[in-house]
């Protein structure tokens, strides 16, 4: 049975795995360290989702977000589930844990941005009610 809780410390090997499946492999160092600041700030929610031996199988990592020019979101900047668990419902699950605590945070939208190729990822969510608002350029400057 899959269970969904808040991320710990002790599930950075299992976060910087699945990291990696989503196709940002970092150094454990350094998701030690956001790790560590994500879940010290209300504004963040880091939800993961744990097998039977509550290892983290999937997260969900999502953060409010206030622009002058827009209503109040919540903002998804990362979801992945494990291979092996793909298309079992724990994707779905994160999304509707994550509509609870956006209504309990006051927040009446969901925001996520995707890459064009991830077309698997466009429909999951499409499936969940989310619509394609708008196709953008993301840029970078390195300081």
């Amino acid at each position: 049975m899959v269970q969904l809780r808040a991320a710990h410390e002790r599930d950075l090997t299992e976060l910087a795995s699945l990291a990696g499946e989503l196709g940002y492999p970092l150094a454990p160092a350094i998701i030690s360290a956001n790790l560590l600041q994500i879940v010290t700030r209300p504004e963040h929610c880091l939800l993961v989702a744990c097998d039977a031996e509550d290892r983290a199988i999937a997260f969900l990592h999502a953060y409010q977000r206030i622009s002058l020019a827009s209503v109040p979101s919540v903002e998804i900047a990362g979801l992945v589930v494990a291979a092996d668990w793909r298309g079992q419902g724990v994707g779905r699950r994160l999304i509707l844990a994550l509509q609870d605590w956006a209504s309990q945070h006051g927040v009446m939208v969901l925001r996520l941005r995707s890459n064009v190729q991830r077309e698997d990822a466009h429909r999951f969510y499409q499936q969940l009610g989310f619509r394609v608002s708008k196709t953008q350029l993301a840029l970078v400057k390195n300081l």
